[in-house]
């Protein structure tokens, strides 16, 4: 099961705070996928709850973005929310399925080391395992003040970086399975009663209350253009004025079962993007520009 996610934890030695999720906790990232053609995802913390002996954290998940009739809506998440619980160097997530702790984030890894999304079983995971998580390198930022701890990671497309509080800076894992999210999912922001981060360069707002507002703004104007539609093994992107707004964009290819098939970054205004290697079938093209702004259409591969 796919998704598009978020959570992680502060350096607890240096500043005696409560590591993971701590009051006020909240996660906002931009999502663009096959259902949210374009959007933000929220997570919340709430309230805190014992399973198998242990205090877990309960985080309310939520998608503001548009439905597959082009309207604004809040869409629903595979699970309206997920539950945590951490050390001083991991978080764990709970498995309903299993009724069992599988191991989320980990920040006592050393580069080189590796472990699986929570609950991959190898015995269900296909050939591989999965997205193996993969570390490239380990160290500390400083945000708002506060010393926190960073893991820089590749996982199947992506070279990302998780870092305490702030979670994964391309999305987060909050479902049991094989596979990390395959999203254009990049943090926002994220806030405590402590710590406030907004990503450099944001320009539209990250309160929950605004986001609905800030879809519309989003959509006003906007529309891709894919062409020739259906197609095969090819097809070149552009706007409504015959190209793409100038700057580099990042362009990403999503099958009907809403995993990423193809992504690259381009600063092109009339973009040809090579699908040959791709089966005949239905996609989501989503085309995000450095300030977060996500143009989408759906192509057809015959």
């Amino acid at each position: 099961m796919r998704a598009a996610l978020l959570t992680l934890a502060l350096l607890p030695l240096l500043a005696c705070a409560q590591s993971w999720c701590p009051p006020g906790a909240t996660w906002t990232y931009d999502h663009t996928g096959f259902v949210g053609l374009q959007g933000y995802s929220v997570m919340t913390y709430t309230h805190d709850t014992v399973l198998a002996g242990e205090v877990g954290q309960l985080i309310d998940l939520v998608v503001i973005g548009v439905d597959v009739n082009q309207v604004v809506d809040t869409l629903p998440w595979p699970t309206p929310s997920a539950i945590t619980r951490y050390t001083a160097d991991q978080v764990f997530l709970w498995s309903g399925l299993t009724q069992s702790w599988d191991t989320l984030y980990d920040f006592a890894v050393v580069p080189g080391d590796k472990w699986l999304p929570p609950h991959a079983d190898p015995g269900i995971c296909p050939p591989g395992n999965g997205d193996v998580i993969e570390v490239l390198d380990t160290g500390t930022v400083v945000i708002d003040g506060m010393v926190l701890r960073y893991v820089d990671v590749h996982c199947g497309f992506y070279d990302g970086r998780i870092t305490e509080r702030l979670g994964w800076s391309l999305g987060m894992v909050m479902f049991e399975g094989c596979f990390v999210p395959e999203c254009s999912c990049d943090l926002r922001c994220y806030r405590d009663d402590s710590l406030s981060y907004v990503r450099p360069g944001l320009t539209l707002p990250c309160d929950h209350l605004d986001l609905a507002t800030a879809v519309e703004m989003d959509l006003q104007g906007q529309a891709l253009v894919v062409a020739p539609n259906p197609g095969t093994d090819h097809f070149t992107l552009s706007g409504v004025e015959g190209y793409l707004p100038p700057g580099r964009h990042t362009i990403t290819l999503f099958d009907a079962t809403g995993r990423i098939v193809l992504q690259q970054r381009t600063a092109d205004v009339r973009p040809m993007i090579d699908t040959g290697a791709l089966p005949s079938g239905l996609y989501r093209v989503a085309v995000r520009d450095e300030q977060g702004a996500v143009l989408g259409a759906t192509w057809v591969k015959e």
